[in-house]
């Protein structure tokens, strides 16, 4: 009733079995399913999840190595950053900086410490895969997260996070406001009331079961071309006809989009290319961003919904 407008991501399978082949650089295995137990954890057990991640070679994908898991420095999601090696998971162990020292910038999420930080993280990723194994599925915003004003106006300065077209995405802002935002647990989002979904800033593995999607469709050479906007100046979101994937729009091109996976001791990633006319970056690129930082209008996000 807002306007917003979202696509539909199936996912086959949402956690996976142990056992099936996956897809890797050797085969073609057509299994690639969206998370994994955390170590310690199975289906007789109180179910944790990590993110099952993926890279790109033309029209393929294939599962990033079992190095990319909770405890080692590399892509890995729920996790905390914290300037820390001690602390590669979304449990708190040590730290002085980032997620650290800013926690304080979710307190409207009711996150009074970097530990209850790492809870919420977890406790969102086990709500979407729990979501996805009942209905075989999620949302993605078919454009760039833009913040509005309370008033209706669009403003980097807004607390309203919308998923429309031929808008300012959101950017000049660091990751935690992006967070907040799009998080439905903050009073100003949306979805804070609603009785049908929730939403959240999209996570890397979304953004993987999404690319795994398209990879199924006709839009599939797109994922690791070089699309969109790439003229120097950021567009309004939906402009680019080059750009758009299974009607999504803006992955290739616009603003990089900050997803919640973490990388090293110091950053959160993004996924896809900017607008610069240097860019050379598609949407399967995944880099990473210190998360305090503003970027000066380069980075942005995009909404995720999941079904309650």
């Amino acid at each position: 009733e807002q306007g917003n407008e979202y696509v539909w991501i199936p996912v086959e399978n949402a956690v996976y079995d142990g056992e099936t082949e996956l897809a890797t650089s050797g085969n073609k295995s057509t299994y690639k399913p969206f998370a994994r137990y955390q170590r310690g954890y199975n289906q007789d057990t109180e179910q944790y999840y990590e993110g099952m991640l993926y890279n790109y070679n033309g029209t393929r994908s294939y599962v990033i190595s079992t190095g990319n898991l909770l405890g080692t420095a590399n892509h890995r999601e729920p996790s905390l950053v914290t300037n820390s090696t001690t602390t590669y998971s979304w449990v708190y162990n040590t730290g002085d900086n980032y997620d650290a020292t800013n926690y304080g910038k979710l307190s409207e999420l009711g996150i009074s410490s970097p530990a209850q930080m790492g809870e919420h993280l977890n406790n969102q990723y086990t709500e979407i895969v729990e979501s996805i194994k009942k209905y075989g599925g999620f949302y993605v915003g078919r454009y760039e997260t833009s913040l509005y004003t309370e008033e209706g106006t669009n403003s980097t300065s807004g607390t309203v996070v919308k998923s429309v077209a031929n808008q300012t995405p959101m950017a000049n802002v660091d990751w935690y406001k992006m967070y907040l935002s799009q998080d439905s647990k903050y009073e100003k989002n949306p979805y804070n009331r609603s009785t049908s979904v929730n939403s959240s800033m999209i996570w890397g593995s979304q953004w993987d079961a999404m690319l795994n999607y398209i990879l199924e469709g006709t839009d599939k050479d797109k994922v690791t071309a070089v699309t969109g906007n790439h003229t120097g100046t950021r567009a309004s979101t939906g402009q680019f006809g080059s750009d758009i994937m299974n009607n999504i729009f803006d992955l290739s091109s616009n603003v990089i989009e900050w997803t919640v996976q973490a990388n090293s001791t110091l950053y959160r990633v993004g996924r896809g290319g900017n607008y610069y006319i240097a860019d050379f970056n598609p949407a399967s690129y995944r880099n990473f961003y210190k998360p305090t930082d503003t970027y000066d209008g380069v980075i942005g996000s995009r909404l995720a919904l999941y079904v309650k």
